[in-house]
């Protein structure tokens, strides 16, 4: 990522950014990672554990669906504030 911090996907039905495109971005960026992955480890799956926030936090957040085999979502209730 070149020491860039990820921006959270477009919400491309009225601008700004609140997670409607987040489902179908993190179902082919897991895809990709578990296919990469797996030329080293003779196909085996590597399941995926990713963040998604709360309903609470991000209500028109969309869900991944599709993502092949094995993976683990860990839904945060709480925003995340850095350390002093």
């Amino acid at each position: 990522f070149g020491g860039r911090a990820l921006k959270p996907p477009l919400d491309r039905s009225g601008g700004g950014r609140k997670g409607g495109d987040f489902g179908p971005e993190m179902t082919v960026l897991a895809n990709s990672v578990k296919t990469r992955f797996a030329l080293w480890q003779d196909d085996e799956d590597i399941p995926p554990i990713y963040t998604v926030p709360s309903k609470t936090l991000a209500p028109k957040l969309t869900q991944p669906e599709g993502i092949k085999g094995k993976n683990t979502a860990v839904e945060l209730g709480d925003r995340v504030k850095p350390p002093a």
